[in-house]
């Protein structure tokens, strides 16, 4: 009889475990602050398949080695989607097909992992994944800033930054 209730307790808390929330659509996703050559040899060894890279050019140039090299030396399909204060919709749904196209977990840097939590949240939101109010899903602690979600979630205007892929995606 213990044995039976211990099976019923581990069964409800397995089920409670998954209607508290539904996954999020695509690959797991990890958001990034500032990404050191280290972290892109840990990505690798963690299993990230893609580094998707939202800093600027220049942002890249000060980083002071190649990332897209070393993301490739690690194994690592790399994607630069670089945001600035131009960037609007359109890196969101570059974001959503880099995202789509990936069957292994994808690692999402900037400098402090505030544009890759929005852009992230912006290619969910314009693809239908999520509505506005579930940002909690992404992450409950994230300090959600709406004017930067609304810039990235917009449709883009004449600043838009281009994306560059490699890895044929």
């Amino acid at each position: 009889m213990a044995r039976l209730t211990l099976s019923l307790l581990a069964a409800l808390l397995a089920f409670a475990g998954m209607a508290s929330a539904d996954p999020l659509p695509g690959p797991d996703v990890t958001l990034a602050p500032q990404p050191a050559q280290d972290d892109i040899a840990r990505w690798s060894d963690d299993g990230a398949v893609r580094l998707v890279n939202l800093l600027t050019p220049e942002e890249t140039a000060a980083l002071g080695y190649d990332i897209e090299a070393e993301a490739a030396a690690r194994g690592m399909a790399y994607s630069a989607v670089p945001v600035g204060p131009e960037t609007g919709g359109a890196a969101a749904d570059a974001l959503a097909v880099i995202l789509a196209a990936e069957d292994g977990p994808v690692v999402i840097a900037c400098a402090s992992a505030r544009r890759a939590s929005h852009l992230y949240a912006a290619s969910l939101i314009r693809s239908g994944a999520i509505e506005p109010d579930e940002l909690d899903r992404i992450d409950p602690d994230r300090d959600w800033s709406p004017a930067l979600l609304e810039r990235l979630s917009a449709d883009s205007g004449p600043g838009e930054s281009a994306q560059t892929d490699t890895n044929g995606h």
